[in-house]
């Protein structure tokens, strides 16, 4: 303060000089009344002393200076100087008071503090600001969720119930754990199903079923009881299992008139029979049946055509079975079946004459007649019965005529030694090509010779049920890649069978197909993927290797279907 009085003095003293010139520059034009910032006689000299000596004069002061601001809260002060004596006059400046602003609140949240409505001061920092703490979160908490293959899940987590946190962490939707599983086809009476997928970790599944497929009926006349044989009602069977609705009727009895019966014509035992009789025979109500060998011992049997004054019509069922020592039998005109079995088990039967009033060749008829050499099927015969002609090794060559429509399964089984199997144009169900018996709709090879070539045009997309089953003379054959399907016992038993190549287009190999092929030590999978065996999946890389699928074949599949599963 002091040094801020010593300037003010010594500006004013400057001050004071300069105007004491300027008024006596002006003394001429103006009275010295004109101006009071003029010294008169009697006025106090600038920056003289009061020593009493001086006269008293009017202070001239200049300008207000802020000598302290005002603020909102304090007063301030402003001084100003007498321009002649430099004397100071000070003044008070009141508080400004505040200049009020006002300011809304601001709740407070669970991760941001908030305030209370407040005021300030567009002047200085006043202000009312109360801050009110952030809230922490109002924690809720949730279990977590398993993913499933199909949907996401999440873990254990926390939300708030005030505002959007949480913890929330999602689980990716697993897939499904996919389980293959092979086909099974439908039969008769139980449904099937096509090769699917399932999951091992939920109900997913492509499983789609295959209905049943129905019997495939075949009606069956019925055979009436006669006096010493059982008979049986008109009955059905299935082509494709084992379903029967077969009864039997008891036999009749023998009812004696005059020394014979009256209804098979059989002697009384109370009779002696005449010298000559050998074969027995029963009266089936038209003519004579032959049941039996009766006391007939040559090698050579010439049957009768006729019978105490009736006609021989038919063989029989078993009626010569197992006589070993027959070679040669002549069957005469007029005769219109063989039973079932007839000549079954004749290892000596060399040589038959069937004459061509034969329409039926039953089951067995000729089953394991080793040395049969050749046959000739008349040409009215319309059905040659299951397994008529099985394990007749010695059989070199069939033909059979085009009025054949129904060849039961495995007729022809078990002939090793066919070589030429033949049927006559125009057979509406059976054509030849090959040396191969194919059923022509179906387009399945039904038997085989040793030196077949299975055509290659398409007409052949299946090999049958045992349609090479023990041909010991087969050494080599080619599998079209128009054949989808191997059948059951398709190959069992060609032990000179050596190599075999399945081809890419075979999808299914039944069971035992290549059984009993002990030479066979190369199988060449021209698709060797995706191959399950009663449902267990076959590996790919064994059946890339010829020497082991070989094995697999011959010695794992008794019992075993294969099945190529496409994905």
């Amino acid at each position: 303060m002091k040094k801020r009085k010593f300037f003010v003095l010594a500006l004013s003293a400057l001050m004071a000089a300069c105007v004491v010139g300027l008024a006596a520059c002006d003394n001429d034009a103006e009275g010295p009344d004109d101006d009071p910032s003029i010294v008169t006689p009697g006025d106090d000299v600038p920056g003289t002393p009061d020593d009493g000596n001086q006269e008293q004069h009017e202070h001239t002061y200049g300008e207000w200076v802020i000598e302290q601001e005002a603020t909102c809260t304090n007063v301030g002060t402003r001084v100003r100087t007498c321009r002649t004596c430099m004397d100071e006059q000070t003044e008070t400046i009141p508080a400004l008071g505040h200049d009020i602003v006002e300011h809304a609140g601001q709740a407070a949240t669970c991760t941001q503090p908030g305030w209370e409505a407040y005021e300030t001061c567009s002047r200085c920092n006043y202000t009312t600001y109360q801050s009110i703490a952030e809230l922490g979160h109002d924690i809720v908490e949730h279990a977590g969720q398993a993913a499933t293959c199909t949907q996401p899940g999440w873990e254990a987590y926390e939300t708030c119930s005030r505002c959007d946190y949480t913890t929330y962490a999602a689980l990716s939707a697993l897939g499904h754990d996919t389980v293959y599983h092979a086909g099974q086809a439908a039969t008769c009476t139980q449904a099937g199903w096509e090769a699917y997928e399932t999951c091992s970790r939920c109900n997913y599944t492509t499983y789609t079923a295959i209905p049943e497929a129905g019997h495939r009926l075949v009606p069956h006349a019925g055979q009436d009881p006669t006096c010493t044989q059982s008979g049986w009602a008109a009955y059905e069977t299935c082509e494709n299992c084992d379903y029967t609705t077969y009864q039997a009727l008891s036999s009749l009895g023998h009812h004696y008139v005059n020394g014979a019966c009256d209804r098979c014509g059989a002697s009384d035992p109370s009779v002696s029979p005449e010298p000559d009789e050998q074969l027995v025979y029963r009266f089936n109500g038209s003519g004579y049946t032959v049941t039996g060998i009766g006391t007939m011992s040559d090698a050579v049997l010439v049957i009768p055509s006729t019978y105490n004054g009736h006609p021989v019509t038919e063989i029989g069922d078993i009626a010569f079975k197992g006589i070993t020592w027959l070679s040669d039998v002549t069957i005469p005109d007029g005769v219109t079946s063989i039973g079932i079995e007839a000549f079954s088990g004749c290892t000596g039967l060399e040589s038959i004459v069937i004459p061509d009033s034969v329409t039926s060749i039953g089951e067995y008829a000729f089953a394991v007649c080793a040395g049969l050499t050749s046959i000739k099927i008349p040409n009215g015969v319309t059905s040659i019965g299951r397994s008529a002609f099985h394990g007749c090794a010695g059989l070199t060559s069939i033909k059979i005529p085009n009025g054949v429509t129904s060849i039961g399964w495995w007729a022809f089984s078990g002939c090793s030694g066919l070589e030429s199997i033949v049927v006559e144009e125009g057979n509406p169900v059976y054509h030849s090509a090959g040396n191969c018996l194919i059923e022509t709709q179906s387009k399945t090879l039904l038997v085989g010779c040793k030196n077949s070539i299975i055509p290659d045009d398409g007409s052949v997309t299946s090999i049958g049920v045992d349609a090479f089953s023990n041909r010991t003379g087969l050494e080599s054959i080619v599998i079209p890649d128009s054949v989808t399907e191997i059948g059951i016992s398709a190959f069992y038993g060609c032990t000179a069978l050596t190599s075999i190549v399945i081809p890419d287009s075979v999808t299914s190999i039944g069971w035992s197909a290549f059984s009993g092929c002990t030479a066979l030590k190369s199988v060449v999978f021209e698709h060797p993927e995706g191959w399950v065996v009663n449902g267990n999946e076959v590996s790919s890389e064994d059946l890339s290797d010829p020497a082991v699928a070989a094995s697999l074949l011959v010695n794992g599949d008794v019992g075993s279907a294969w099945e190529r599963v496409t994905l």
